[in-house]
């Protein structure tokens, strides 16, 4: 299984701090099951993922993501959250 965990804004869709989620072979596919199951809308625009218009940030075992075509299998942890800003 590969275990997605969301925070914040990610967290609130998902229902839950960690679903898992099988049968999928990048990260195209994983956004696009997470969209059907969960509402979960990610965009992928110029390198960057955003969620309502927010950019968010991706990683897939500790690495961060940069295109929709980025293996992803049954042993990988991806963790989703928003870019945290300010000063």
């Amino acid at each position: 299984m590969t275990y997605v965990k969301g925070y914040s804004l990610v967290q609130k869709y998902l229902g839950v701090k960690e679903v898992e989620v099988s049968g999928v072979k990048n990260l195209k596919e994983l956004l696009s099951y997470l969209d059907k199951k969960y509402g979960l809308k990610i965009e992928f625009n110029n390198k960057i993922f955003y969620l309502m218009g927010k950019p968010i940030t991706i990683f897939i075992n500790g690495r961060e993501a940069t295109d929709l075509e980025q293996a992803v299998d049954n042993t990988d942890s991806v963790i989703i959250f928003p870019v945290i800003d300010g000063g």
